[in-house]
């Protein structure tokens, strides 16, 4: 017994010192061994040798180890010394335990490192292996909001003890490990917005201690795990805006204590699982943006469910009055779904705060009862087929109300008294709607945003005394307005958006809108007003746009900040901006309608004599002189000086390994034209790739593997090699991801031949329009991407999500050009042919700069057909507005897969352009129309119709109507923002 008792304070001595041995890398299998032979009499003297053993070197070890807080320290010091900026500016001179966001178990040398909270310290950089992953001990790892790039450890992922593992909102990548099971106590993991790929492996079901779980904002694919069914314990799960696909397990339903579950704006399909309305204690559910099919769930037995979002998938059938049954439902989103049917009649019970049943195919009246739930703010039934008549009385708390693109008769209420005076948004557009037998009577209103465009108002629909001091945005357009305009508006201080367009106004703009110190955007175009422009309005500093055309407006302008664009049609009004001089003006108008007649048809004959008398005579003498025939390129010598090939003109160069190349990336490559010339064969035309408008373009492989895209750029008018070197040395610093990279240069006589990285997955106008085999794009960079087989149809290759990258890297490019270079460079020919992929389909924009290498009379290339804006065809000046037109266009290309122009849009109503057709679409509230069919059934439709929306921002027909460049790649940015909130 005696024996036994020693062994056992041995062992208790080895227990204690096991802290200590463990930083020395002691294993533990050791101390097992002990304990295992304590059981056993015959274990006991080999046991009590290796106590006496053990002793001795933990002694020795003592005298000489580090504590475990110094341990820790270290390892804890190699992270930071590796992430964090200005190491300094912090104190590390004391314990570990006295560092920043650092806690331990305790405070002397024998404490570990039991938490680390780092968020928004501005980490930066990789996280080594050997450093976090060593702290054992760690029970709260929290790194999130920082930059940490790279993959997370496997180390990490080892750590025994951690219960709370959040490193989201940085820039980690890579994938997960295939063994998840190292995190036996993990209760939260939060690795959301960062840049993970890969799929989820399914031993995240051995996580069973996991309650919440956040994996969203990344690039996650495949499936959802059937084994995540196993983590009984999870509350909350949230996998929304990654790629994830398949279907959605209904093993998921077995998770009892379930509150919150977000899988939104992934590519799930299939059905919404029956089982889910077991859920007793769900909170949230938000399925949206998806392409889940079937009809809705029931949520009879969801007595616990608060918020419920299925926008934008493709469910349909009816929607049953069971929406309305769970009694603490408040936010409920439908919209962009293919439901049918009437609304519902909402229960007794309903605690419904938002609907959402916009863009759907409802119809019938709605029951008076929805109308006045109690707890309702926020509305939405736009765009569906909605009659009737619109109600007298709202539920008190209705602020929010949007009922336009319906089929809404009768008279418009009377939004200063009552329940409408509580309103702080009202959209009524495109409905039938009809002013008021009397106008709307004097009272107080909280509009804040009103939309009455496209009605039958006819009639000015607020009496003078009306009071909307709060009304920051107004819209009348298309609303067969007639009288003058209502001075009634100079009252509203806050305007800050004012349409009036497409009526029938008359009389002067009224100087009372000078008064109006907010407003920043002002459309009174296509009516019939006449008068003078009021000089109060060029004081309106914070007028952006203002836009008078197609009026009949006169006399001289007053100093207006506002373009030319802003009175086209006015054509008795003077001064600039316009061209017309107020002397010259009144004469300008008056010549008879008989004379201008008499001197086009005199003009006409007289020409067509002209060319008759040319024609006989050249058939007397046999000659025929027609006009030079045009050249493409401008050239005087080279390949382009008549019909000479570049193979031809290759061959007449002199010693051509005399030319040297000059490598801009790799400068310390000895390399001349020669090569050039070897990996072209000669610029053989089997070797040409392209053909595009500032010179051919030839594939090409270099030493070492360098593979490449060789453009013989058509010459400026220049002898001056100092002086061409000096340009292309300027081109070689445009550096963006997302531009094509000029590798290198060498100058032949007066041609410029350049060397870019040649991009694997060729141009964007093939990848999207799939042209048939033996019909190469003529600007293809990519020979091998001709060779497609039958049954391979390029568009289906391009996801709506690969489509939104390509779209934001490209309007990334075209903001760096324009906004980070001084001067702007203007691009001058944005087209889908253009925009080259890599092998990630990461858009690079191509020829960007060669616009001002070409000679002063060389050809025009901006005026591509369908993407030439407007004012090209009139000037023939490039300008930053002209390639935002141009993206436009593209965006259009991508969201509709269909060519810029084509026969196809020449239908007798349309101009035979992509925008004029969609443009159409859209005035016609056909929008959806537009999308393309190969991506309608597998994308958000929401976000399609969101790039249409700015696209057609983009293609306005008057440049200062178009966003800058910056502008457009911010609201690239929030289309997952703005098509998933509220």
């Amino acid at each position: 017994m005696a024996k036994c008792l020693t062994f056992k304070l041995c062992v208790r001595e080895i227990e204690a010192a096991m802290v200590v041995l463990s930083w020395l890398d002691w294993k533990p299998g050791a101390f097992q061994f002990i304990t295992v032979m304590s059981n056993h009499s015959f274990g006991a003297p080999l046991a009590r040798l290796f106590c006496l053993l053990s002793g001795l070197s933990l002694f020795l070890s003592v005298a000489t180890a580090q504590s475990p807080i110094q341990a820790d320290g270290q390892h804890l010091m190699r992270f930071l010394n590796s992430t964090l900026p200005n190491l300094s500016n912090y104190n590390f001179s004391g314990s570990p335990c006295s560092w920043m966001g650092v806690g331990c178990t305790g405070q002397n040398s024998w404490a570990n490192i039991q938490s680390l909270q780092l968020e928004g310290q501005g980490l930066h950089g990789n996280i080594p292996e050997g450093s976090i992953g060593k702290l054992y001990a760690l029970t709260w790892l929290i790194l999130a909001n920082n930059s940490l790039t790279g993959s997370i450890p496997d180390d990490i992922w080892n750590l025994p003890n951690v219960r709370h593992f959040n490193a989201s909102q940085n820039q980690l990548s890579g994938q997960f490990p295939s063994q998840l099971n190292g995190m036996r106590q993990l209760q939260t993991l939060d690795l959301s917005y960062n840049k993970l790929n890969g799929t989820i492996p399914s031993s995240i079901g051995q996580l069973s201690s996991l309650q919440i779980l956040n994996f969203s904002r990344n690039t996650l694919v495949g499936g959802i795990p059937v084994e995540l069914s196993n983590c009984y314990k999870l509350l909350s799960v949230d996998m929304s805006a990654n790629r994830l696909s398949g279907l959605i397990p209904p093993e998921l339903s077995s998770l009892s204590r379930f509150k919150h579950l977000n899988l939104s704006s992934n590519f799930l399909e299939g059905n919404i699982p029956g089982e889910f309305g077991r859920w007793h204690y769900i909170q949230t559910l938000d399925l949206s943006g998806n392409s889940l099919s079937g009809p809705l769930l029931t949520l009879s037995q969801l007595r616990n469910l608060i918020t419920l979002l299925v926008s934008d998938n493709q469910l349909n059938g009816t929607i049953t009055s069971s929406i309305f049954h769970p009694p603490f439902l408040q936010i409920l989103s439908l919209n962009n779904n293919g439901f049918i049917g009437p609304v519902p009649l909402p229960s007794n019970e309903t605690s419904l705060s938002i609907v959402d049943f916009g863009n759907n195919k409802i119809n019938g009246s709605v029951p008076p009862a929805f109308w006045t739930i109690p707890s309702l703010k926020i509305v939405k039934l736009q765009n569906n087929a909605l009659t009737g008549s619109l109600p007298q009385r709202l539920g008190d708390g209705i602020v929010h109300l949007e009922l336009n693109g319906n089929a809404f008769k009768g008279n418009l209420p009377d939004l200063m008294h009552g329940s409408w005076a509580h309103l702080e948004y009202l959209d009524l557009s495109s409905n039938k709607l009809k002013s008021l037998e009397s106008q709307i009577r004097p009272g107080v209103s909280s509009l804040r945003y009103l939309n009455l465009a496209e009605n039958l108002l006819t009639e000015w629909p607020f009496s003078q005394n009306a009071t909307m001091q709060q009304l920051g945005y107004l819209n009348l357009s298309w609303c067969h307005l007639v009288g003058s305009i209502s001075t009634q508006l100079g009252s509203l201080k806050q305007l800050v958006e004012l349409d009036l367009s497409h009526n029938l106004l008359t009389g002067a703009i009224p100087t009372c809108l000078a008064d109006l110190k907010s407003l920043s955007y002002l459309d009174l175009s296509y009516n019939n007003l006449s008068g003078s422009v009021p000089a109060g309005l060029s004081s309106l500093s914070s007028l952006r746009h203002m836009n008078a055309s197609y009026n009949g407006l006169s006399g001289r302008l007053p100093d207006v900040p506002w373009g030319l664009g802003s009175f086209l049609g006015d054509q008795d009004l003077c001064g600039p901006p316009l061209i017309q001089n107020c002397q010259n003006a009144k004469s300008r108008y008056h010549l008879p309608a008989v004379v201008i007649t008499g001197i086009v048809v005199g003009s006409a004959l007289a020409v067509s004599g002209i060319l008759a008398a040319i024609v006989i005579c050249s058939r007397k003498t046999g000659i025929i002189h027609l006009p030079p025939k045009e050249e493409k390129y401008f050239s005087m010598s080279g390949p382009f000086s008549s019909e000479i090939e570049p193979s031809v003109w290759a061959l007449g160069i002199r010693d051509p390994s005399t030319i040297p190349v000059a490598m801009l990336e790799k400068p310390l490559v000895n390399m001349t034209f020669e090569n050039v010339l070897q990996a072209t064969s000669s610029f053989n035309k089997e070797t040409q790739i392209a053909d595009g408008g500032y010179g051919p373009v030839f594939r090409g492989v270099l030493m070492g593997e360098l593979h490449v895209a060789i453009k013989i750029l058509a010459a400026k008018d220049t002898s001056n090699e100092a002086e061409a070197a000096a340009e292309l040395e300027t081109l070689s610093r445009l550096k963006h991801p997302n531009l094509v990279p000029l590798l290198g240069y060498c100058l032949v006589g007066i041609e410029r031949v350049l060397l870019y990285s040649f991009m694997d997955n060729g141009d964007l106008h093939h990848r999207l329009h799939d042209l048939p085999d033996g019909m190469p794009n003529t600007e293809d960079w990519s020979q091998d991407t001709w060779e497609q087989s039958e049954n391979e149809v390029a568009g289906e290759l391009l996801s709506w999500t690969t489509r939104q990258k390509i779209a934001l890297g490209t309007a990334r490019a075209l903001a760096f050009i324009h906004h980070g270079c001084n001067p702007p460079i203007v691009h001058g020919d944005v087209k889908s042919s253009n925009i080259l992929l890599d092998s990630e389909y990461e858009p690079h924009l191509a020829d960007c700069g060669l616009a001002a290498l070409m000679p002063a009379d060389g050809p025009l290339v901006g005026g591509s057909s369908g993407y030439a804006a407007p004012e090209y065809e009139q000037s023939g000046e490039t300008t930053t507005k002209g390639d935002v037109y141009s993206f436009g266009v593209l965006l259009l290309e991508l969201v509709t897969g269909k060519k810029a122009a084509g026969d196809s849009y020449q239908d007798g109503t349309h101009s035979g352009t992509l925008v004029s057709w969609v443009r159409a679409l859209i005035r016609e509230k056909r929008g959806k129309k537009a999308l393309d069919p190969k991506l309608v059934d597998r994308s958000p439709i929401s976000e399609m119709l969101e790039t249409i929306r700015i696209a057609y921002l983009c293609t306005a027909d008057l440049p200062s109507k178009r966003p800058t460049m910056q502008q457009v790649v911010g609201l690239l940015k929030d289309i997952k923002l703005k098509t998933t909130s509220y």
